[in-house]
Protein backbone atom coordinates (compact mmCIF):
# COMPACT_ATOMS: atom_id res chain seq x y z
CA UNK A 1 0.00 0.00 0.00
CA UNK A 2 2.59 2.39 0.52
CA UNK A 3 4.72 1.47 -2.46
CA UNK A 4 1.53 2.36 -4.38
CA UNK A 5 0.73 5.91 -2.54
CA UNK A 6 4.72 6.97 -2.94
CA UNK A 7 4.43 6.55 -6.57
CA UNK A 8 1.17 8.17 -7.17
CA UNK A 9 1.97 11.02 -4.29
CA UNK A 10 4.87 11.54 -7.05
CA UNK A 11 2.90 13.07 -9.53
CA UNK A 12 1.09 14.79 -7.26
CA UNK A 13 3.94 16.67 -5.63
CA UNK A 14 4.96 17.80 -9.32
CA UNK A 15 1.47 19.20 -10.66
CA UNK A 16 1.26 21.04 -6.72
CA UNK A 17 4.62 22.54 -7.78
CA UNK A 18 3.57 23.50 -10.66
CA UNK A 19 0.68 24.81 -9.24
CA UNK A 20 2.54 27.10 -6.50
CA UNK A 21 5.13 27.96 -9.25
CA UNK A 22 2.14 29.56 -11.86
CA UNK A 23 0.82 31.36 -8.53
CA UNK A 24 3.76 32.99 -7.67
CA UNK A 25 4.15 34.27 -11.47
CA UNK A 26 0.89 35.38 -11.39
CA UNK A 27 1.36 37.81 -8.54
CA UNK A 28 4.57 39.04 -9.35
CA UNK A 29 3.06 39.76 -13.01
CA UNK A 30 0.21 41.56 -11.47
CA UNK A 31 2.64 43.61 -9.39
CA UNK A 32 4.94 44.20 -11.85
CA UNK A 33 1.36 45.89 -13.79
CA UNK A 34 1.01 47.88 -11.05
CA UNK A 35 4.15 49.39 -10.95
CA UNK A 36 4.07 50.01 -14.94
CA UNK A 37 0.60 51.95 -14.54
CA UNK A 38 1.95 53.68 -11.99
CA UNK A 39 5.20 54.77 -13.50
CA UNK A 40 2.93 55.66 -16.60
CA UNK A 41 0.41 57.90 -14.89
CA UNK A 42 3.63 59.48 -12.86
CA UNK A 43 5.09 60.41 -16.58
CA UNK A 44 1.78 61.84 -17.88
CA UNK A 45 1.43 64.15 -14.71
CA UNK A 46 4.75 65.26 -15.36
CA UNK A 47 4.35 66.00 -19.07
CA UNK A 48 1.27 67.66 -17.88
CA UNK A 49 2.99 70.33 -15.42
CA UNK A 50 3.99 73.11 -18.31
CA UNK A 51 0.11 73.11 -19.24
CA UNK A 52 -0.27 75.36 -15.62
CA UNK A 53 1.89 78.19 -17.49
CA UNK A 54 -0.07 78.29 -20.43
CA UNK A 55 -3.38 79.54 -18.61
CA UNK A 56 -3.99 82.99 -18.33
CA UNK A 57 -4.30 84.67 -14.84
CA UNK A 58 -7.26 85.67 -13.16
CA UNK A 59 -8.77 89.05 -12.74
CA UNK A 60 -9.73 90.28 -9.67
CA UNK A 61 -13.67 90.71 -9.25
CA UNK A 62 -15.34 92.62 -11.05
CA UNK A 63 -16.84 96.12 -9.98
CA UNK A 64 -19.91 96.88 -8.00
CA UNK A 65 -21.37 98.65 -11.14
CA UNK A 66 -20.87 95.45 -13.35
CA UNK A 67 -22.30 93.14 -11.18
CA UNK A 68 -25.65 94.08 -12.32
CA UNK A 69 -25.09 93.17 -15.73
Amino acid sequence: MRAFLRSRSGGLAQIQAYGVLNQTLQQQAGLLAYVDNFRFLALICLALVPIIFLFKKAKGPAPADMAAH
